[in-house]
């Protein structure tokens, strides 16, 4: 049997052969498989859309900074990148860019404008779950769930207003099963919802959840599982000194108090209506490298805290961390910090 060196094994990748005679376009890509899984496809299908998607990426990074599109996006049916444009001079500045164009009406800054002219008219009992932006429309849609006397008042109003389209989904958005997962939205009283960071429990078995600090700004607000003010969940900021905003953080801590609600480190992964989203495997490992350079970055920064508030755990604490992120253990602190008491405990 003749072996291939790691010279030979380059050589032949370069002509576009791997060991055995498989060309390198045949060869099995993580990424295809992945995505032909996903999306029930073959993998020369899977191949195909991602050489279609590197395409589009590469048009999009080609067009001009003049350009201000009222919406771009990669249409699979074509294998291209869409850019909406407001006039023929742009569609042609689009399309010498390697993409596709459409002519819409309305620009980005006038969807913008329309969208937040709905915004400005909700009110705390209007139930919806989404207003957003639909580029390919070139319209604002409002996502509405149940239809109360406020719901179908506002939906009668923004119907009149050119360009708002009213959707409404099939059944209406819980916490799955009483719990407050990773995840989930919870809505402020008369506000837009905001998301489950992570769940707590207290010394005295009392359930919490970490959220951000810029949606628990008031104090002893009640907290919501679904739009509407219903289904309610706690209260945010108990007493007033559970939140961070500003230089120190964005961090609010909410308290669950009512019956029937449980807290689950379980990541909600089953929302309805999530976009898929597809991503080269060459952007992937990238994003991963990212994230596991974060991720080391994050440790050595405990591990430096550690040393100069737990001196006597800070090793252990450091050891548990690094093994739980599945990292190296990070530089004893005495040896990082040349400046810590020799002899520190």
């Amino acid at each position: 049997m003749v072996e291939h060196s790691s010279c030979d094994r380059g050589k032949d990748r370069a002509k576009g052969f791997i060991p055995g005679g498989i060309s390198a376009a045949e060869a099995v890509d993580p990424g295809a498989s992945a995505l032909a899984e996903g999306l029930g496809i073959s993998q020369s299908a899977a191949r195909k859309r991602l050489e279609w998607q590197e395409h589009a990426h590469r048009a999009l990074a080609a067009l001009p900074e003049s350009l201000n599109p009222a919406g771009t996006w990669f249409d699979a049916a074509s294998g291209m990148l869409t850019v909406a444009v407001t006039s023929e001079i742009d569609a042609a500045t689009a399309r010498a860019s390697g993409a596709e164009a459409v002519v819409v009406a309305r620009d980005a800054s006038a969807l913008a404008a329309l969208r937040d002219r709905v915004r400005a008219m909700v009110t705390p009992e209007v139930a919806f779950t989404t207003l957003r932006i639909d580029q390919r429309a070139n319209e604002v849609t409002v996502n509405r769930t149940r239809m109360n006397t406020a719901t179908r008042r506002f939906i009668e109003v923004v119907s009149t207003i050119d360009g708002v389209r009213g959707e409404q989904f099939g059944r209406e958005p819980r916490q799955q099963s009483g719990e407050v997962r990773p995840g989930n939205p919870w809505w402020p009283q008369g506000e837009w919802n905001c998301s489950v960071g992570f769940p707590a429990t207290d010394s005295s078995g009392g359930k919490h959840f970490l959220t951000t600090g810029h949606c628990t700004n008031d104090a002893n607000q009640p907290t919501y599982g679904q739009s509407g003010n219903q289904n309610r969940i706690g209260t945010w900021n108990v007493g007033g000194t559970r939140t961070v905003k500003g230089g120190e953080g964005d961090m609010g801590v909410v308290a669950v108090t009512e019956s029937g609600w449980t807290v689950s480190p379980s990541v909600n992964t089953s929302a309805e209506r999530s976009p898929v989203i597809e991503l080269p495997a060459i952007d992937l490992r990238r994003l991963l490298a990212e994230a596991e350079y974060d991720l080391a970055g994050f440790l050595a920064l405990v591990a430096d805290w550690a040393t100069q508030n737990l001196p006597r755990h800070a090793a252990p604490v450091a050891a548990a961390l690094a093994r739980a992120l599945d990292l190296p253990t990070p530089i004893e602190p005495s040896a990082r910090n040349p400046e810590a008491p020799a002899g520190t405990p």
